[in-house]
């Protein structure tokens, strides 16, 4: 019978106990102009699930929330306790009206127990005062602007001075709570300077000035404008925590100035403007140059033109266009604005014409000017950079076979003037050099790799081995002796001392004075006995003379918060971690002398041997040329690297005086054997005869073929990566790399020279042969038309001249169309027939 009562009577009870809510602490009251209060919304027996959205107040500004929590046991029956729970919001907020009130809507909030509503919360404005002074808040502190007093000009650079005046009594080294906040539209301005603090009195009392300075303009505006108010978080002494104490500290109070109104008077440009004004006001300078100033026809010729100074940059993008002839075709202008630092009015921009001469002569670009405002003299001014005439020469021609004189007889000087001296017998012209005779086919040579790039980073995990060896070891070198490594233990043993002293009632003097040396040494204090006066920061000098108090006066104990605070302060104290980049330097990557890396040697494969395949063409022995070109395109199409047919292809063109297609197979041969005889005489024989010219190969191409190189550096890489192990354990436990007699010198040299020099001379050569190395490169060997789309059928205006000679590679095929990609970026679409590919059939 009783058990049932007690159920009924603990239903009743929990029915009574207080439900879930949300509401405002407190709901009503006085909030101070210009000064941060606080407002708590609170959540009983319950929490927020995110962020409340607050509702917008007309007046009052929320800043970011403070979260607390707290549970309570209030209620006991037995050994059982209802437990209470309440979530606090603190929220920061600042009236932005001077007078009035304001009213906070009831809305609601979104919490583990479903969707509560909280009440409305009202509160009236007053004028804030400063602590218990009585004093309000501008007559101890005031903001404001200085701007220009005379009117300045559209997109002149100004200068705006921001000033906060503070009484001196209650101005403290942490004067500013925050940065100034202040929205520079409809001006265009710079971040602000750093402040600046000066001495100044005002009918008699001392005032401290903290300045910031920045530069601003006003584009496109004229009349009066009124600066947006800035705003200025500070703090202020209000009292004293505890003034009986002998370690009281002053507590502060926040406080928000705005500035006071200032205006702005700007004046528009004068009119008219000139027909070349670019929209610049301020001091600029204009240069010009044309590199280089005589080519050839089908040579780029770069216009560069630079304008430099201080001005309303932020609206300046480009420069006005150019007049120059037609007989050119452009590329399109490329402009570049390049700050200088971070300053925003302070810039150069320089923009690049590529111009293409598509005829020889001579031709004058410029004079080009450009006008600008100058607000210092208020009127525009003109720029001008000086014409420059550039020499436009035809394509170079064959040279005429060079012919000897015979000397002149001994005799002729002595004989009269007037005598006709006969003409010296003329010497027999050299004999022309001629091409072999066609190559048996089948000897192919190897075309470069499709992505070398790719390949070279393939040979990256044998650095693995020797790598993660080498900087596991110097790491650990590094931490041994790391410069920082005393701080970074007494930070470490600070922690432990801080965990002792927390749990130890009364604390132990040992691990008090540990504390204390361990705090004077991650500080680096110098005093070997300091004072709190001596340590930099304020809540180590706190917390270091509650020690001192503990220590020195008896019966005494540290304050229940000094472990919180002081593991506050070693948190803020912590020092960076140690860089992993610390391993790379020389002194850890090099204990000793030096790590010597790697063995090597690279042995490289020659071209095939000729005669190993069929014989040449009969119909090229029989005086058949078209039949021989024939039969030598047909063996192309099935091996294009088969250079043999490729230099039998060249020779059965020139046969039929096709100088140009025959130059470019010639060269295309070449490539693929650049060791072989025949290749390298045909190339000479046919290249003055073609009226183009091919670029010249590289030095490094008469030594080996691209494939070569790309295996040598792949091979020298390996090496250089894999061996180096055995000499950096050594290095380590040794501290040096030294080796004994002359033996270990040629060891050293051997194992690290030869594979590092063949490594370098493997990626310089590679450079060097640029787009030649791309196994889709082709050849242009007569002029052609390049479309941006691939169809002969009606007239397309976007198209561009592709003249022959031109190296490019093929990324997409589209029937008998190839889209070619240039060196600069460019991309078109080309017939094959003018295309010669120089590893594959285009």
């Amino acid at each position: 019978m009783l058990r049932p009562l007690l159920l009924v009577f603990l239903g009743l009870l929990a029915a009574a106990l207080p439900a879930q809510s949300v509401r405002w602490e407190p709901a009503s009251g006085t909030l101070a102009r210009d000064q941060i209060s606080q407002l708590a919304l609170v959540f009983q027996d319950c929490e927020p699930k995110d962020t409340p959205d607050l509702p917008a107040v007309d007046g009052l500004t929320f800043g970011a929330p403070g979260r607390s929590e707290q549970s309570t046991f209030n209620v006991t029956f037995g050994s059982q306790a209802v437990r209470q729970k309440t979530v606090t919001l603190t929220y920061p907020v600042r009236p932005t009206r001077p007078e009035g009130e304001v009213r906070i809507p009831a809305f609601t909030v979104q919490t583990d127990a479903g969707a509560l509503s909280v009440p409305p919360a009202g509160f009236t404005l007053s004028a804030a005062t400063v602590g218990r002074s009585g004093l309000t808040l501008d007559k101890v502190a005031s903001a404001g602007f200085t701007v220009p007093p005379a009117p300045v000009w559209s997109g002149e650079v100004i200068r705006l001075t921001h000033t906060l005046d503070v009484d001196r009594r209650y101005a403290t080294n942490s004067i500013l709570a925050g940065p100034l906040e202040w929205t520079a539209t409809p001006l265009i301005a710079e971040d602000w300077s750093k402040p600046a603090g000066s001495e100044a009195t005002r009918n008699g009392q001392p005032r401290l000035l903290v300045t910031q300075q920045t530069r601003a303009i006003a584009p496109s505006l004229s009349g009066p404008i009124t600066l947006p108010a800035a705003t200025q978080l500070i703090n202020l002494p209000t009292g004293t925590a505890s003034p009986f104490s002998v370690f009281g500290q002053s507590t502060f109070e926040q406080y928000s100035l705005t500035s006071t109104p200032a205006t702005l008077q700007v004046r528009p440009l004068p009119l008219p403007e000139p027909a070349d004004y670019c929209g610049a006001v301020g001091q600029f300078t204009l240069a010009g140059k044309v590199v280089p100033e005589k080519a050839a026809v089908g040579e780029p010729i770069t216009w560069t033109l630079t304008l430099d100074g201080t001005g309303n940059w932020p609206v300046l993008d480009r420069l006005p266009p150019r007049e120059f002839s037609r007989e050119f075709r452009v590329v399109s202008p490329r402009a570049q604005k390049t700050p200088k630092g971070e300053a925003l009015f302070d810039a150069t921009l320089s923009e690049d014409l590529v111009l293409i001469p598509q005829k020889a002569g001579r031709f004058a670009l410029g004079p080009y000017t450009l006008s600008v405002f100058n607000p210092s003299t208020g009127q525009y001014q003109t720029l001008r950079t000086p014409p420059v005439v550039i020499e436009v020469t035809a394509p170079a021609a064959p040279a005429p076979a060079p012919q000897a004189s015979a000397p002149s007889s001994p005799n002729a000087s002595a004989a009269p003037a007037a005598a006709p001296a006969s003409p010296p017998p003329a010497a027999p012209a050299p004999v022309a050099k001629l091409p072999a005779d066609p190559l048996p086919t089948g000897a192919t040579s190897t075309a470069p790799l499709t992505r070398w790039p790719r390949a070279l980073l393939w040979t990256l995990p044998a650095l693995l081995v020797p790598l993660g060896l080498w900087l596991r070891l110097a790491a650990r070198h590094a931490g041994t002796h790391d410069p920082r490594r005393p701080l970074r233990e007494a930070h470490a043993r600070l922690g432990r001392t801080i965990a002792r002293l927390e749990t130890a009632t009364p604390p132990a003097p040992a691990d008090l004075l540990a504390w204390q040396a361990d705090a004077r040494l991650l500080l680096e204090v110098e005093s070997l006995t300091p004072s709190a006066r001596d340590l930099p920061d304020p809540a180590w000098a706190a917390l270091w003379a509650e020690t001192e108090r503990v220590l020195y006066r008896p019966a005494t104990t540290l304050s229940k918060d000094w472990a919180g605070q002081a593991y506050a302060a070693l948190a803020a104290a912590a020092l960076p971690a140690r860089s992993p980049l610390a391993a790379l330097r020389l002194t850890h990557l090099f204990p000793g002398a030096a790590a010597a890396l790697a063995l090597a040697a690279v042995l490289l494969a020659s071209p095939g041997p000729l005669g190993a395949a069929e014989a040449p063409s009969a119909p090229y022995t029989a005086g058949d040329f078209p039949a021989a070109a024939a039969a030598a395109r047909e063996t192309l199409d099935a091996a294009p690297l088969d250079w043999a047919a490729r230099h039998n292809l060249a020779l059965a063109l020139a046969q039929q005086g096709r100088w140009d297609e025959a130059a470019a197979h010639a060269y295309a041969a070449r490539l693929q054997a650049p060791r072989a005889p025949e290749t390298t005489r045909l190339a000479e024989v046919l290249a003055p005869r073609a009226t183009f010219q091919p670029p010249r190969l590289p030095a490094a191409a008469r030594l080996l073929s691209i494939r070569e190189w790309q295996t040598l550096g792949l091979a020298a890489a390996v090496l250089l990566l894999v061996a180096p192990a055995a000499f950096i354990v050594v290095a380590y436990r040794t501290g040096s790399t030294k080796s004994t007699g002359g033996l270990g010198f040629v060891l050293r040299i051997s194992s690290f020279g030869f594979p590092a020099l063949a490594l370098a001379a493997a990626l310089l050569a590679l450079h060097a042969h640029g787009p030649l190395a791309r196994p889709d490169a082709v050849l242009v060997w007569k002029t052609a038309t390049l479309r941006a789309v691939p169809t002969d059928a009606g007239e397309q205006k976007i198209t561009a001249s592709l003249p022959a000679g031109t190296i490019a590679r093929v990324d997409k095929v589209f029937l008998g169309w190839r889209r070619l990609v240039l060196p600069d970026g460019n991309t078109g679409w080309v017939r094959t027939e003018p295309l010669v590919g120089l590893w594959q059939t285009p």
